[in-house]
């Protein structure tokens, strides 16, 4: 898969306008370009902060949650308090992305709009009853392929725990995966709008291995372009 920094940046505004324009958009970060190491980048969320060891995280929960919350660690913030994040490391000689992490964090409440008028998204989590609490694991991608190994396949979805991957058949652009949380989280939202159905094509390849395959992967044969 290629494309450099500035391509996905630009991809991030358009998907920040779109979201806007959904009527589904209520915080946003600019995204950025910082060195990782030598000869890579990575396109981030800008933050004033330490950004967390995100590869660090074995279970998600609600702490974790509020900790991305306070230290505004997210591109996108949308107006039922899911969290999306989205990070690429591109080789800046060849504009390889060789690897990418997509999140989407849902919001453990449900509230409304005006309750946001007298008390901030913290207070109420910290507030609500425990029956009232969501246990909605969150939705990541991970395209690692320099970490391949047994139960570890290039790009993998992670299914509720650190070490449950489900493998995947090609690393995802940022509309793609947008596409994927809307038509799946948000089927009001799709069913509504267009906005959603044009996703960029980088070329990602087939990386599923014939282990993937035998003991199952997520796949899809046509690429939408």
């Amino acid at each position: 898969m290629h494309a450099n920094a500035n391509s996905i940046i630009q991809s991030l505004e358009s998907l920040k306008a779109r979201l806007h324009e959904a009527g589904i958009l209520y915080d946003w970060n600019p995204s950025i370009r910082e060195a990782v190491r030598h000869g890579v980048s990575r396109v981030t969320w800008a933050t004033n902060g330490t950004r967390p060891d995100l590869s660090g995280v074995t279970v998600s929960n609600i702490s974790e949650y509020l900790a991305f919350l306070a230290g505004r660690h997210f591109q996108f913030q949308l107006t039922d308090g899911s969290l999306i994040q989205m990070s690429y490391d591109i080789r800046n000689q060849s504009s390889e992305v060789v690897s990418s992490r997509l999140v989407w964090y849902p919001c453990p409440i449900e509230f409304s709009q005006e309750e946001l008028t007298y008390a901030s998204l913290e207070e109420m989590i910290l507030s609500s009853p425990t029956e009232l609490l969501s246990l909605q694991a969150p939705l990541r991608f991970d395209f690692a392929p320099h970490q391949i190994g047994p139960n570890h396949s290039a790009t993998h979805l992670h299914m509720g725990k650190e070490d449950f991957r489900l493998p995947v058949q090609r690393a995802m652009e940022p509309s793609r995966f947008m596409r994927l949380v809307i038509r799946t989280a948000y089927p009001q939202v799709w069913e509504q709008t267009e906005l959603f159905n044009t996703v960029e094509n980088w070329g990602a390849q087939d990386r599923l291995s014939a282990d993937d395959q035998s003991c199952g992967a997520l796949t899809w044969t046509i690429p939408v372009a």
